[in-house]
């Protein structure tokens, strides 16, 4: 049993019943009920289930049971109230940390999950919009753009089969439906703008609820941004030309990593006091030229228009930091 629980925990695997550890075969007695009682002792004993394939084969006369177990999709599976992992040809019992591990890697990602939603409650227009620059940006194959909504989902796996109906995904929801935050109200992302380099909750200069499908709380989120700081010019080379006090391009991609990043629990807040925008940007050296392959990407750069040099992004998730299954990691409270 503790063996069938290992391969589960890893790879599969198949367990041999007649059969020695220095390979000889010495066959088993099998009876009409054999095959039922093998499968009933595994899934008695065996905390998720598991439902082994177990087949009979005649070597040399004799009779050798094969039970095979393929990978469990619902590690880790234990034995007799344990866990277990298969090491080359020994079994281990794993540790709380090794299990802790092992369960959050096989949770289910939070944008792979089905809303209580339906295909109903997608908005057509933001799926052709959505087609039409991945197909433009060479994303998706030309024809793509034409897709019905339902096959636009199949095709982007943002369906899932639910009892008897169809519903989309958390990702698609997020993305493409009527009002998102009906079925998704934690995706509602507050801003607030504080007075001086800290945060606090006696004054507040202004503030913002931002609500829409990911893309429009992200434009939603910049424009708060770009209103509450300021803008300078100055003359270059006999041409006026406008310094803005952040980089917005800077800002956009922090603010972007920062939705998408972000916790799925409720009440996240993101603040934008002029310190707090200090602290997600800093200076930065010039982009490398190049990059060896299998190098990880640096944090991007990007380049002040008025040449004040680089301004590196540190708080920013995708490529700073790896990223959730979902909705795990995330951008600071």
């Amino acid at each position: 049993m503790r063996t069938i629980a290992a391969f589960a925990n890893a790879d599969g695997g198949a367990l041999l019943f007649g059969v020695r550890p220095d390979g000889a075969v010495v066959g088993v007695t099998v009876g009409a009920n054999t095959r039922e009682q093998v499968v009933n002792a595994i899934v008695d004993n065996t905390d998720p289930p598991l439902y082994p394939r177990v087949e009979y084969a005649e070597v040399d006369g004799r009779t050798v049971i094969a039970v095979t177990v393929a990978a469990g999709p619902d590690r880790p599976h234990l034995a007799y109230g344990r866990a277990y992992r298969r090491v080359g040809a020994v079994k281990a019992q794993l540790s709380r940390d090794e299990q802790r591990r092992m369960l959050l890697e096989n949770r289910p990602r939070f944008d792979d999950q089905p809303a209580a939603a339906t295909p109903d409650d997608i908005d057509a227009d933001r799926v052709r919009r959505f087609l039409e620059i991945a197909v433009r940006r060479g994303r998706l194959p030309a024809d793509s753009a034409d897709l019905p909504v339902i096959e636009a989902l199949r095709r982007l796996n943002a369906l899932r089969a639910v009892d008897d109906r169809l519903a989309p995904t958390m990702a698609a929801v997020l993305m493409f439906a009527r009002d998102p935050q009906q079925f998704a109200p934690q995706s509602t992302v507050g801003l607030a703008r504080f007075p001086g380099t800290t945060k606090g909750t006696i004054q507040i200069v202004d503030r913002a609820d931002v609500t829409g499908d990911l893309a429009e709380i992200i434009d939603r989120a910049e424009a708060f941004v770009r209103r509450n700081t300021r803008i300078a010019s100055k003359i270059y080379h006999a041409q006026r030309m406008e310094i803005t006090e952040y980089l917005y391009p800077a800002i956009r991609e922090a603010i972007a990593n920062a939705v998408i990043y972000r916790p799925s629990r409720p009440a996240w807040r993101a603040f934008a006091a002029a310190g707090e925008l200090r602290r997600a940007l800093r200076p930065g050296r010039a982009p490398p030229s190049g990059r060896g392959r299998g190098q990880p990407e640096a944090p991007p750069d990007v380049r002040h228009p008025a040449g004040g040099g680089h301004w590196q992004i540190v708080a920013c998730r995708a490529r700073c930091l790896p990223g959730p299954a979902g909705a795990r990691g995330g951008a600071p409270d």
